[in-house]
């Protein structure tokens, strides 16, 4: 129902860039998506191996992989939870400056980068965006007329 909404939003001048706009950008950084799992991933995957290490399961902070997962998905969110212990506590801070560089720095940064370089080209081309939008609109619904009668 509300996909519906944003549809019919096109229709308005004002509205019809910023749909297009997040259409524009959600296709835009599906790359970027693919490479941030990946890293999320792969730290997630290091910080598992590390906590592995551990003889005393009171120590550790990540239990089981989807834990590993998590925790790393919210270090890429800003959320820095460092319950770190063990014997190789300095490597685990090692990682979690690697990561948090990695995954906040570069990849948000990048992420910025991407959705601000969808909305040059919209910018450029923002008339032709609102015809091709009010146009779509019409071929959709062109089966509503019956052109026999008119023509």
């Amino acid at each position: 129902m509300y996909v519906k909404l944003f549809y019919f939003m096109r229709l308005f001048q004002q509205l019809a860039p910023l749909v297009r706009m997040i259409v524009d950008v959600t296709a835009s950084i599906k790359y970027f998506f693919v490479v941030f799992v990946v890293a999320v991933f792969a730290i997630a995957n290091s910080f598992l191996i590390l906590q592995m290490n551990f003889k005393n399961d009171d120590e550790t902070f990540i239990k089981n992989p989807v834990d590993a997962v998590i925790y790393a998905y919210l270090l890429a969110l800003g959320e820095f939870d460092t319950n770190f212990g063990g014997d190789d506590m300095w490597l685990q801070w090692v990682f979690f400056l690697i990561s948090s560089f990695i995954l906040l720095i570069v990849l948000l940064n990048l992420i910025i980068a991407i959705m601000g370089s969808a909305y040059a080209k919209l910018e450029e081309i923002q008339d032709q965006a609102l015809a091709h939008e009010q146009l779509s609109m019409i071929l959709d619904n062109s089966f509503l007329v019956n052109r026999a009668e008119m023509f």
